[in-house]
């Protein structure tokens, strides 16, 4: 939130300096002068950038999926994720993100079989060193 009102305070600036020459738009990312900006124009400065600092082009594109990727790795259940994407549907999310679900549910599955035999080693140490304090 503090980006997002850090911007609206510069683009607030822009708009007192350009006075009526201002084009009132409702896009968050505008150009100096108020008007929406090209839809090329994240792709281009993402390019010019990873060039510039020597990092691996994704496009845009790629880092929503990475996103989604996240979240469902951390296992955030398919409604929030589809929302946060901005779907209108749970079903657009679960049918393009199906094999990372699978593959996070399998994780799951790791995860409870490694809890279980933990409580299982050490509930064995517990009773291996209870042994070890009884008088012979």
């Amino acid at each position: 939130m503090d980006i997002l009102i850090t911007l609206k305070t510069e683009q607030n600036k822009l708009h007192e300096a350009m006075g009526e020459r201002w084009i009132e738009s409702d896009g968050l990312f505008i150009q100096n002068n108020g008007s929406p900006m090209g839809t090329s124009t994240p792709y281009t400065w993402l390019d010019r950038t990873t060039t510039k600092y020597g990092i691996r082009f994704c496009d845009i594109h790629s880092i929503r999926h990475f996103h989604a990727s996240l979240l469902i790795f951390a296992g955030v259940d398919p409604a929030t994720v589809s929302a946060d994407l901005g779907h209108s549907a749970i079903s657009t999310t679960t049918s393009t993100y199906v094999h990372m679900f699978q593959e996070a549910q399998a994780r799951t599955s790791d995860v409870i079989e490694n809890a279980l035999n933990f409580s299982k080693r050490k509930n064995d140490n517990q009773q291996g060193e209870i042994r070890k304090a009884l008088p012979a």
